[in-house]
């Protein structure tokens, strides 16, 4: 018995000695690498710009200086608001703006909104159309050119003003979902 013991304690340690020698082997062919990055994000900003009304003075198509068009855009040139004071059933005004991508990635258009509480009353028709914007893409420090025909309709009240909300919504060029 005492054979097979010293045979089993000889193996051991053998089997324990190839275990060492192999982790040695292991550690010697083993190597760590870092490796360190920097990721940039690009930004998405799109802005009405170069916004021009017909109406500077003498409305369009008469001799008066009546009715006027007004132009308002948010702090952040985002939102686009539109406002015909004085106004009188057949007054009408154009208003032309570019959209223009100032972020660093390529946008599509997503959805064109126009807030027209008074559709009885004003008539908006845009250029090319809501439904032909869609899915248009803008480069970086690309433009898209819009224009906006407003006319006052005769149930419009003398002396009355009437405003409207233009928002375009674009997303990253890959993130459109549209067809």
């Amino acid at each position: 018995m005492k054979v097979r013991s010293k045979a089993t304690t000889t193996l051991l340690v053998t089997l324990v000695m190839a275990l060492v020698v192999m982790g040695i082997a292991y550690a010697r062919w083993d190597k760590e690498l870092f490796i360190q990055g920097t990721v940039n994000t690009g930004t998405l900003d799109v802005v009405f710009a170069n916004v021009e009304c017909s109406d500077s003075g003498i409305d369009p198509g008469y001799d008066k200086d009546v009715g006027s068009c007004s132009v308002c855009l948010s702090e952040d040139s985002e939102t686009m608001t539109v406002t015909i004071n004085n106004a009188y059933p057949c007054y009408s005004c154009a208003i032309d703006f570019d959209l223009v991508n100032v972020g660093t990635i390529p946008v599509k258009i997503e959805s064109v909104t126009i807030d027209n509480p008074n559709p009885d009353k004003l008539t908006v028709t845009m250029t090319p159309s809501p439904d032909d914007l869609l899915g248009v893409q803008i480069d970086p420090d690309g433009s898209v050119h819009v224009s906006l025909y407003v006319h006052v309709e005769q149930p419009a009240e003398q002396g009355s003003s009437y405003s409207f909300t233009i928002t375009i919504v674009v997303v990253q060029w890959n993130e459109y979902g549209g067809s």
